[in-house]
């Protein structure tokens, strides 16, 4: 009898590059999410042009395309409606999910490697015997708050979103 084959065992065929790639992207993500405000600042106080690459971790245009976060865009549909302008919006990175996986989680978002890295931070404090705070929720509270966030959001007229919301509060 056949057995059937396990999550765990399914493998990109080049998952090595395909890992590479990923993480050189999530870098390029965390270091234009703290090297933009700065390129800004320098473009607005020397009075030249912008540059080409302008937005926030949940929306960045890249040359003559937006890539948006699907849960903004979700924001800005329920609050606004679905119009033809925000579909093509949120266009290029559905074809990126649909590609690529869990896209702007494990790709762009610049919020999982600064975690990464908070999470070092405390290991290293432990191991010096510095003393961290550690609150455990559970799982279902980020879900929890995302759709009474989305719900309260919509009702109210305004966007919250970005005030819970890891990739805009970066």
């Amino acid at each position: 009898m056949k057995r059937a084959l396990q999550l765990h065992e399914v493998t990109l065929r080049h998952g090595k590059r395909y890992q590479l790639v990923r993480r050189a992207f999530l870098a390029l993500s965390v270091a234009l999410t703290f090297a933009l405000p700065v390129w800004h600042a320098h473009a607005l106080e020397k009075e030249t042009a912008l540059p080409p690459l302008t937005g926030a971790p949940t929306s960045v245009w890249v040359g003559f395309f937006e890539l948006v976060d699907p849960l903004e865009t979700l924001a800005v549909i329920l609050l606004r409606g679905l119009n033809a302008p925000l579909v093509w919006t949120v266009l290029p990175g559905v074809l990126l999910v649909v590609v690529l996986g869990r896209f702007f989680c494990g790709w762009a978002c610049p919020y999982l490697p600064i975690l990464a890295a908070s999470n070092a931070a405390r290991f290293v404090c432990a191991r010096l015997g510095i003393p961290t705070a550690d609150l455990k929720l559970p799982r279902i509270t980020s879900r929890v708050v995302m759709v009474g966030v989305l719900l309260i959001g919509s009702a109210v007229g305004t966007q919250l979103v970005p005030l819970v919301y890891p990739p805009a509060v970066i």
